[in-house]
């Protein structure tokens, strides 16, 4: 596994953001985690270099670095009910995300599919199903979980829900498209 070192994005378009997360989707699956005001993405070796190749086209700044997704802090354990960037106030802090790319056959089955025959099928299904078929999105399956203190866990309850029983609680799926630039939202968060 690689692990690359992002650099923040300041004051660029939707466009780019946007293209910042199809760029990511090279990989079929990947991890990217927050700690101490970095953000590392960890992809698998054998697509490391298409990855930061399309992300050096769309002018992200990424650095190659040591290491892999660090294990949890003795922290308070949440799992994340949304995906907006949370400040995370400790360097101990780790918010992390882990995202899988929808095959496209699931993709667009998921999107054309009604809930009973009769019910028409909307333009914008139909022309997120055609971007996702020409390559220029992507649907992304997210889980997020996050150790943090009580003071951040206050602050973002809005997106992330302490663990209080079940340690070994896995984050429900949350699917976002690349086109939405939702984790460059995270990432410039």
């Amino acid at each position: 596994m690689t692990t690359l070192l992002i650099a923040p994005q300041v004051g660029q378009a939707q466009q780019v953001r946007s293209s910042m997360d199809l760029a990511c989707t090279a990989a079929d699956r990947f991890v990217l985690w927050r700690r101490a005001g970095e953000v590392r993405l960890l992809v698998d070796d054998r697509l490391a270099t298409l990855v930061l190749r399309s992300l050096a086209f769309d002018g992200v700044q990424v650095a190659l670095t040591e290491g892999g997704v660090p294990d949890p802090p003795g922290l308070l354990a949440a799992i994340g009910t949304g995906l907006a960037p949370t400040t995370l106030i400790n360097d101990a802090e780790l918010d992390v995300l882990e995202v899988r790319v929808v095959p496209i056959a699931e993709a667009t089955r998921g999107l054309l599919q009604r809930p009973f025959r009769p019910w028409p099928l909307g333009r914008h299904r139909r022309s997120r199903c055609r971007a996702i078929l020409r390559g220029t999105d992507a649907l992304l399956d997210v889980r997020r979980s996050a150790w943090c203190e009580r003071a951040t866990l206050s602050r973002a309850r809005r997106d992330l829900r302490p663990v209080l029983f079940d340690r070994a609680a896995r984050p429900r799926a949350q699917r976002v498209f690349a086109a939405d630039g939702v984790l460059s939202r995270w990432i410039n968060g």
